[in-house]
């Protein structure tokens, strides 16, 4: 395993491990599912654990925004949409931002 290997997780390079600051980043969409979850190949997005939550933000892409209400951590790091959201395409640019309620990382 390589350094670089530690910011990953699966195919997300996972943004929040080296830098907590970052609130806003450009990403492009891997994968992208209702049930399955939107994976970009980069996040800032916690997948929660240690009993503090996911956090939550926002998608946008094309002029749409999709809420994300959650993270999921399997092979790869999956955003949860909110179900009444549109689900970006893959290999699709996008924006994301970021909220969280927790306490600082």
């Amino acid at each position: 395993m390589t350094t670089a290997d530690f910011d990953r997780h699966g195919r997300t390079h996972r943004l929040e491990l080296t830098d907590q600051s970052v609130r806003e980043w450009d990403a492009t969409v891997l994968d992208a599912g209702a049930e399955d979850g939107i994976v970009l190949d980069r996040s800032a997005f916690y997948p929660g654990g240690g009993g503090q939550p996911p956090d939550e933000g926002v998608l946008l892409w094309g002029g749409v925004r999709t809420r994300i209400v959650g993270v999921r951590k399997g092979d790869d790091l999956a955003l949860l949409p909110h179900e009444d959201d549109p689900i970006p395409p893959s290999a699709h640019p996008c924006a994301a931002r970021w909220k969280t309620y927790a306490a600082p990382r």
